[in-house]
């Protein structure tokens, strides 16, 4: 990748382990890179700090369970900037119009094999 930029990816596999179809569970893998220091961020939910990333880059999918041999494999790639400091790195698993239902009371969604991969690009020329 001679001349491009940086990147950070992240990937996971996904596992809805329930036999039987069932109420809907949204996947995602959420990334974004910042400029600064994280602790910034301490008091802010992860929906206001998504506004100031220099990259963001979000991956998700549906499952309503029924094949649960069938893992799901999720990415998102990030640049990262020369001014990136540090990243967020977001796994998620939720119900849509959940109430607030917590991920502990899902049952049987899982993530698997995460990985946090950077690519730096080759200086010399080819």
């Amino acid at each position: 990748m001679p001349g491009g930029e940086a990147t950070l990816e992240l990937s996971a596999k996904f596992l809805d382990a329930r036999t039987q179809p069932g109420e809907t569970v949204i996947f995602v893998v959420r990334l974004s890179a910042y400029e600064g220091r994280p602790e910034r961020f301490a008091d802010q939910s992860p929906i206001h700090s998504r506004q100031e990333a220099l990259s963001l880059a979000t991956n998700q999918f549906e499952s309503v369970g029924g094949s649960p041999s069938s893992p799901r494999t999720l990415r998102s790639v990030v640049t990262l900037h020369p001014r990136t400091d540090f990243a967020l790195v977001h796994l998620i698993a939720f119900k849509p119009d959940s109430g607030g239902v917590s991920a502990a009371e899902f049952g049987e969604q899982y993530a698997q094999e995460v990985q946090l991969t950077t690519s730096v690009p080759s200086s010399s020329a080819e």
